[in-house]
């Protein structure tokens, strides 16, 4: 197992800790869920981002950190949106873990912080390689922080009905039923095992995540009049690296 350290890191900013259905900050390279709310196609106030999920208290509560905590020596890199074919096919497993994959998972942690996001996978900043990583919180309000490699994941629970996007698909967002407890199983950057387990948005984001992997988008589970509407409207936009 990896090892875990508890405890916010200090000059990280989190979001305030209150659902907000029209949140007035934009996502940028994160994993791009919603608040939970009513309403199946949204956009946030400022651009038409997708909304961040928020929950009060995020900043001072406490942290679990899996190993290979979030450094600030990566490099944002640019977000690919729906249309590149990396994003539409599996990605190959990681057979190497050797500093370029440190690098890669450096750069991640990176992009989703400049983005304040909440999850991001690899192919969203054009690695077709099986991993990703994470800052959420999960139906507790703990906050997880971390990464995962080659993973594989199982569910359970019964399904809950939540706003869902993409920075991958930039603009609107919908409704989208998914398990309530996820369990992923998989290594870290230096090849030791990993379990993570996630209740409420924190499993909504393990599973969005664990897509990217296998070259699906939100999207691809909606219905085909609805996916149609979702590319007709995606925004002429790309989440550029500083």
């Amino acid at each position: 197992m990896s090892a875990i350290l508890t405890g916010a890191p200090s000059g990280t900013p989190r979001p305030s800790p209150k659902k907000s259905p029209r949140p007035s900050t934009p996502p940028s390279t994160r994993l791009a869920l919603p608040p939970s709310g009513g309403g199946t196609r949204r956009r946030c106030a400022r651009t038409g981002h997708l909304a961040r999920h928020r929950t009060s208290g995020v900043r001072s509560a406490p942290a679990v950190w899996t190993l290979g905590l979030p450094g600030v020596a990566g490099s944002p890199r640019l977000i690919r949106v729906a249309g590149d074919p990396v994003l539409h096919q599996p990605c190959r497993q990681v057979s190497n873990f050797d500093g370029k994959l440190g690098e890669l998972i450096d750069d991640m942690f990176a992009s989703m912080a400049v983005a304040e996001g909440v999850g991001l996978a690899a192919p969203q900043i054009g690695a077709d390689l099986a991993v990703f990583v994470y800052d959420c919180i999960d139906a507790a309000s703990k906050r997880h922080v971390g990464h995962v490699v080659n993973p594989t994941i199982e569910t359970s629970g019964e399904p809950e009905e939540h706003d869902e996007g993409c920075l991958s698909v930039p603009g609107p967002y919908y409704e989208l039923a998914r398990p309530s407890v996820a369990t992923v199983h998989g290594v870290d950057r230096t090849g030791a095992t990993i379990e993570v387990t996630g209740t409420g948005f924190f499993a909504r984001c393990l599973q969005h995540e664990t897509d990217h992997l296998h070259g699906l988008l939100y999207i691809d589970h909606l219905p085909r009049n609805r996916r149609r509407r979702v590319l007709r409207d995606m925004e002429p936009f790309e989440w550029n690296a500083p």
